[in-house]
C-alpha cells in the first residue's frame, strides 16, 4: 500500500511540474504541437501490459500521466481560442466528460479482458514482479498461442494468426 502512495505522490509532484512546462513549451513551440506531442507519447500506457515488473509497470504509468499533464495547458488553451466566453462553460464540460467517458471505457475493456482470463496480468511487489495468469516458464510463442486460443472462443474466428 506504500508503495502506491508514493507512486501517486511523484504522479501528482512530477505532473504538476510537467503541467507548467507543457504551458511554456506551449507559448513558446505551439500549443497544438505540444498537445498532439503529449497526446502521441500518453499512448505508452497502452506498453503497461508488457510489464514484467511493478516497478516497470511504475514507470510506464507515470510517464503517461506526466505527459496527460504536459498536454492540458496547451490543450485548453487551444479550447479558449475556438469558444466564445458564453460557450466555454460547455465546451470544457463536454471535454471534461470525453476524458471521464475514456476513462470508463477503459475500465470496461480491461474488466471484460479479466473476466476472459486473457493472457498477462498486473505485476506486484508480492508475486516476485512476475505476471499473475502467465507462466512464466512458457515461451512467448507458448503465451501467444493461448492468446491466440482464447481470441478465437471469443471472437468465433478459427486459425488467428
Amino acid at each position: 500500500m506504500w508503495l502506491y502512495g508514493v507512486a501517486e505522490a511523484i504522479n501528482y509532484g512530477l505532473g504538476s511540474l510537467m503541467a507548467f512546462l507543457g504551458g511554456l513549451a506551449g507559448d513558446r513551440f505551439g500549443r497544438r504541437r505540444m498537445a498532439v506531442l503529449g497526446n502521441a507519447i500518453i499512448i505508452s500506457v497502452s506498453l503497461l501490459g508488457f510489464a514484467r515488473y511493478w516497478w516497470q509497470a511504475l514507470l510506464i504509468f507515470m510517464v503517461g500521466w506526466w505527459f496527460r499533464n504536459f498536454r492540458t495547458p496547451p490543450r485548453r488553451a487551444m479550447m479558449t481560442e475556438v469558444t466564445d466566453p458564453g460557450e466555454r462553460n460547455e465546451a470544457f464540460g463536454i471535454l471534461h466528460a470525453l476524458d471521464i467517458a475514456g476513462a470508463a471505457l477503459s475500465i470496461t475493456y480491461t474488466a471484460i479482458l479479466l473476466f476472459v482470463k486473457f493472457p498477462g496480468g498486473v505485476p506486484t511487489p508480492n508475486n516476485g514482479g512476475a505476471t499473475g495468469g502467465v507462466d512464466p516458464s512458457h515461451s512467448p510463442s507458448q503465451r501467444w498461442a493461448s492468446c491466440q486460443r482464447r481470441f478465437s472462443l471469443i471472437h468465433g474466428v478459427e486459425g488467428v494468426g
